[in-house]
Parts: structure tokens; sequence; C-alpha cells
């Protein structure tokens, strides 16, 4: 199974957010666990590069990001895709952004805490709470 997981769920787990950081962390170790293949859009590494380094430092976010590619591979997406995103765009580009992503990279679900900006989205979506990889997982 092909996992896509929404730039929050990482920024969770980055920052370490009291309220979110082990159902994220869970979500992420669950579809290792189980066999399931991580995916990231590339302008998500830009925007965890950019809001670790405000929150914590340059150092500790080269690092986070180092060790986000050894377990997540990145989709490619291209010129295509992007104009592709308006046709996806429920109020948040960045979330249209990461739907076509989710596309290019052929993911069976997408991990996130914000259904409303996936709203429009042809890949179901899920909170990582609900989250299983063989179980299959209740979509929002």
């Amino acid at each position: 199974m092909r996992v896509f997981f929404d730039t929050n769920i990482l920024l969770d787990i980055a920052l370490r957010r009291p309220n979110f950081v082990d159902e994220s962390l869970k979500a992420v170790e669950r579809c290792q666990k189980q066999g399931g293949e991580c995916w990231i859009s590339w302008h998500t590494i830009a925007n965890l590069s950019y809001l670790i380094e405000r929150e914590v430092d340059a150092n500790q976010s080269k690092e986070f990001l180092k060790n986000l590619l050894d377990v997540f591979t990145v989709a490619s997406v291209g010129h295509e895709d992007a104009t592709l995103a308006f046709t996806y765009d429920a109020g948040d580009f960045e979330d249209a952004l990461q739907i076509v992503s989710a596309i290019a990279c052929h993911a069976n679900i997408i991990v996130t805490r914000d259904s409303k900006g996936y709203s429009k989205s042809p890949i179901k979506v899920t909170h990582p709470k609900f989250f299983n990889c063989k179980r299959g997982s209740k979509h929002l």
C-alpha cells in the first residue's frame, strides 16, 4: 500500500506537538511495520525545512530531513501536476498540491489531520489515529 503523508503529520513529529505527536508517529510506524510505502511531496521538504528552522534551528532541521528521506519517498511531480492542482483546490492551494503529489505517486490513501483541505481529493483520506495499512482505515 502506498501511503501519502500530509505535511502536518510530519510537523507533529518534528516539532513534537503535544496533542498530535503520538498519533502521527504511530501512523508512520504502522505504515512501516505493516509493509506500506511512505510517500511525501517535494514541497513538503521545503515547508518542513522552513518551519523547523523557525521553531528549532537549521542543524536540527537538516538532521530531521535526512532521517525523513531514509523512510519516505518523494513523489515526482512537475509542471502538469502543478497546473492540475487547480482542479483540487478546496480553499488551500497547498493542499491541492499535496493531492496531485499523492496522485503522482499512485497513493492508496492520504494521512492528514486536515480533512477539510482534501474535500476534492479523489484519493481517500484518513486521520492518523484511524490509519491502518492492513485492516483498512476509517475514511474522513
